[in-house]
């Protein structure tokens, strides 16, 4: 099955509401990425102790982060979803961690059409023990590719906003050099 991400879009109300395509669901241990090259999702790696990740985790297309591939997001459901899917997700806040001594931003946010989750519209909203459980799985899921890694701490919607505008900003630069050599 080929997939054309190509085709998805950041959303029409960025970044109010952005799409969100998910490389590993809720709950699984397998660290899957899209390939381009091949238009598929392959898996990226396992890791050696048992880690399952906390919320659907993806990325936001038409973004370009700090460190050259797209900005991450970790989109909170009530259910896991699968390899792949979309999901209209709104941003609540922004992880911020230091990868090797980079900035790596990992937006969170809700699915948008789940009502069960509408009570959450900023960080504030979600206890502090989710908040901290997935710090925690970002740094441990980091210490499996054996770099240095440091959490530096959750900021809010505001500054998620901020970084997805700064990703697709610095995605269509990318695109505009390379249709302009």
């Amino acid at each position: 099955m080929q997939y054309h991400i190509e085709n998805v879009i950041i959303g029409e109300n960025a970044p109010q509401t952005i799409s969100a395509i998910i490389e590993m669901p809720q709950g699984s241990q397998n660290k899957y990425e899209f390939d381009a090259r091949i238009g598929a999702f392959v898996l990226d790696r396992v890791p050696k102790k048992q880690l399952q990740c906390p919320f659907d985790y993806g990325f936001i297309p038409q973004t370009l982060s700090e460190d050259g591939d797209a900005l991450d997001i970790l989109v909170m459901g009530s259910e896991p979803t699968f390899v792949g899917c979309v999901v209209e997700a709104r941003p609540i806040g922004v992880l911020i961690m230091l990868d090797d001594n980079k900035r790596d931003h990992k937006i969170l946010a809700v699915q948008n059409k789940n009502p069960r989750l509408q009570n959450i519209q900023k960080l504030s909203d979600v206890k502090q023990s989710v908040l901290d459980a997935i710090a925690k799985y970002f740094s441990k899921s980091a210490s499996f590719k054996n770099e240095p890694i440091e959490v530096v701490g959750w900021q809010d919607f505001d500054s998620s906003r901020q970084e997805i505008i700064a990703s697709h900003a610095r995605w269509e630069r990318a695109k505009n050099s390379q249709s302009h050599p």
